[in-house]
């Protein structure tokens, strides 16, 4: 074990070594940084953690043993010290090549950006109103841009972000100057290949090689009336 407690009875969102966890989702690890992180969507945070020593510690959200509170873009864009009511469940997070961390903020449909040298967080891509008015799903820069339950988050080598957008049924492209556009899905929910493709429900997508894969949760009520079969697969995107 890495970090986190074995059989765990507590909620509690703690930090130390091994510290606690409640319901982490997203993770990934910035090789050139030599850093782990966590998308704890139950904690409403984002940790960091010490892959040598197991130390976790809560770089921005929630923390302790109290259910946190939802925040809002609206309310909490700007400085943020720890604990503050940043998210609301926040699942992909990844960071670039200059150590900005992008966390896709899933209960506010939208991807916030936050710079952990002056503790600053903004709303880098969909709507700042918060909560699910902020759903929808329009292309445009960042603000002006919105999202429908985006769930997690990827990047490639130039800094471009990748978001499944899950009740959107489409895979979104965010440039690193904040522009979003759809480059898969995003025509209804369904399965099919080649240009005009359709996703059931994409929720993890991972960047490797000019070459990206993504999970497409399919429920069985969803796929067919038959429910000793489920759809879901791994998708394959090339040429994007």
């Amino acid at each position: 074990m890495v970090s986190g407690v074995n059989n765990s009875s507590s909620s509690s969102t703690t930090d130390g070594t091994p510290g606690n966890y409640f319901k982490p989702e997203g993770i990934r690890f910035n090789a050139s940084l030599n850093k782990l992180y966590v998308g704890e969507n139950g904690g409403f945070n984002i940790r960091e953690v010490n892959t040598t020593t197991g130390a976790v510690t809560t770089l921005v959200g929630a923390r302790g043993s109290v259910t946190p509170t939802a925040g809002t873009p609206l309310a909490s864009d700007g400085p943020v010290t720890v604990p503050s009511n940043v998210f609301n469940s926040p699942t992909g997070v990844v960071s670039d090549s200059k150590g900005i961390i992008f966390i896709v903020d899933k209960g506010n449909h939208c991807i916030r950006k936050f710079d952990s040298k002056s503790n600053t967080i903004s709303t880098f891509a969909g709507s700042r109103i918060g909560g699910d008015d902020g759903a929808g799903y329009m292309e445009g820069s960042g603000t002006s841009a919105k999202f429908n339950t985006p769930y997690m988050i990827a990047i490639d080598e130039s800094d471009n972000l990748y978001v499944a957008d899950s009740k959107n049924y489409a895979i979104r492209k965010i440039t690193p100057a904040g522009v979003v556009s759809t480059i898969a899905g995003g025509r209804g929910q369904g399965r099919a290949d080649g240009t005009i493709s359709s996703f059931y429900n994409p929720i993890g997508i991972y960047y490797k090689n000019k070459v990206l894969y993504v999970t497409d949760k399919a429920s069985k009520a969803l796929a067919t009336a038959d429910t000793s079969v489920d759809y879901s697969t791994v998708r394959k995107l090339t040429n994007f």
